[in-house]
């Protein structure tokens, strides 16, 4: 497998970024292996200079991901169909992303 950033779901798939692209694939825990081809989940998460990195996801399924192009970024959340939305947080230098489980701040 050629991508980066993975990480693995409950649901059994390994999410990864390649080429700008977000990837999900069947994945056997026990054997720890790929169980079948990844399929594209959203693309252009990569443009540019700019360098994603996955930072949270939920139980449920929802991303937050960050692109570092200038210091300031703004949070978006990104369904499992891939479609975007804002956050109402004002563009900051936000590090380390993460869901609350309880929908607390810290």
């Amino acid at each position: 497998m050629d991508g980066r950033e993975a990480r693995y779901l409950e649901t059994g798939h390994l999410l990864y970024l390649r080429s700008g692209t977000l990837y999900a694939a069947p994945f056997d825990p026990v054997r720890v292996e790929m169980a079948g081809e990844g399929v594209p989940v959203r693309d252009r998460i990569r443009t540019g200079n700019v360098v994603a990195r996955m930072s949270a996801i939920s139980e449920t399924g929802t991303l937050v991901y960050a692109g570092a192009l200038s210091s300031d970024r703004q949070l978006i959340l990104v369904d499992l169909e891939g479609r975007p939305e804002s956050l109402a947080a004002p563009p900051l230098p936000y590090r380390m992303a993460r869901f609350s489980p309880d929908d607390a701040s810290p």
